[in-house]
């Protein structure tokens, strides 16, 4: 298919088959082919702006660093997907009970290599990435350097939280718990409890009361 596919000119049926081809070759052990289609497959899908296509083969390629010992780099790639599954609006892992287990073995195996603490910075780093740079990531490449243009002041308030940070932090002053938080945007309850921690421990905070006044003053600052 793959073959027939490049005769054709045919881009995505292609991408599709390298895919597959991908994960049947993870599940025989052969990883460094199996990272290569991957990758082919993803630079294929960002040109089509296939964001399923994407978010599956980042979360393959996950896989793949995790088998290959490659730890924090499946951490970071298990967080770029973190951040692009809800884009998608449903189920993450498509539902896929297969693909929930690789996932998780994935996860447990880098969490035991670097320690929970090593972990979750890695996986908070591939959250916090934009989509461009995530690619780049899972690609191995040098992310391309924006154009340069004059540094414009920003409407947002400089605060030491990450992306995801500052999401669980709005989802947290209206009043969710760790697990509705988990639930919206798709990620482990355990991981949900991690950000909260983290947040009250980066702002100094003791309880979310706290928390949530001061998450009104950033969207006061922003409006004003």
């Amino acid at each position: 298919m793959c073959a027939i596919g490049e005769r054709q000119g045919e881009q995505s049926t292609r991408a599709h088959a390298l895919s597959l081809l991908a994960l049947a070759q993870w599940h025989r052990g052969e990883l460094a082919q199996a990272s290569m289609h991957a990758k082919e497959s993803l630079r294929i899908m960002c040109t089509f702006n296939d964001t399923l296509g994407t978010v599956l083969l980042v979360e393959r390629l996950a896989w793949i660093a995790g088998t290959a010992g490659e730890s924090e780099r499946a951490a970071v790639l298990l967080g770029v997907a973190q951040q692009l599954w809800p884009l998608l609006g449903g189920q993450s892992l498509l539902g896929s009970p297969h693909y929930h287990a690789a996932h998780e073995a994935c996860e447990q195996q880098a969490r035991r290599a670097l320690g929970d603490r090593a972990f979750q910075i890695a996986v908070d780093h591939g959250a916090a990435l934009d989509l461009d740079q995530a690619v780049a990531y899972a690609l191995g490449e040098p992310a391309q350097p924006s154009p340069s243009t004059p540094t414009a002041p920003t409407d947002e308030p400089s605060t030491p939280l990450t992306r995801r940070e500052r999401q669980v932090a709005e989802l947290l002053a209206q009043g969710l718990s760790n697990k509705d938080i988990a639930a919206r945007l798709v990620i482990a309850q355990r991981t949900a409890e991690g950000h909260v921690e983290r947040i009250l421990t980066k702002l100094g905070f003791t309880n979310r009361i706290q928390l949530a006044a001061w998450v009104a003053e950033q969207q006061q600052g922003r409006h004003s």
